[in-house]
């Protein structure tokens, strides 16, 4: 099996748009309002993402499976924590957003691997503060977040509807 990551290209546009809708509909499916009532990645944000080279694609052999971004901006929300707080030992942070798997490969610990994949992209760059964050009610995505190495930090506030999300961070050497 081979499974890696790339750079998502224009080309892979409606690809990456049915495995966000997927996403999209799988959490409201579980009563998560996350990426809801317009809220959450849409295709202008992703080509965005694409034309900053941010979105990254994971591969399994020539299938797309998942997609993720790795923002090197300065995230607003994530200046006024709560409940907690950053270690800040390093300069700048990257963070990632925008993780979906296809709900086709469901259960295949792969958006574990992704963001493992975007943690050494991150390194890679030269960031060793790597944060993320998700909705409460996200039970699965903080368990993967837990999964792929990171520690809860506190807690944000997204500027849209239901916007409190738990912020975790990993610091590399």
């Amino acid at each position: 099996m081979k499974l890696y990551m790339r750079q998502a290209a224009a080309a892979d546009l409606d690809e990456i748009m049915a495995i966000i809708e997927g996403a999209r509909r799988g959490l409201a499916l579980q009563g998560i309002p996350q990426w809801q009532d317009g809220t959450g990645p849409n295709s202008e944000i992703v080509k965005k993402d694409m034309s900053d080279t941010v979105s990254y694609v994971l591969m399994l052999e020539d299938e797309i499976v998942g997609t993720g971004a790795l923002l090197t901006a300065e995230d607003p929300a994530y200046e006024e924590i709560q409940e907690g707080g950053w270690d800040t030992t390093a300069p700048r942070y990257v963070s990632i957003h925008r993780i979906a798997v296809s709900d086709q490969h469901q259960g295949k610990a792969f958006a574990v691997s992704l963001i493992r994949f975007l943690i050494t992209a991150a390194r890679l760059q030269g960031f060793t503060d790597i944060r993320i964050d998700t909705h409460p009610q996200n039970k699965i995505m903080q368990k993967v977040i837990q999964q792929a190495g990171f520690e809860w930090r506190g807690n944000i506030l997204l500027d849209v509807p239901d916007g409190e999300r738990y912020a975790y961070q990993q610091v590399l050497n």
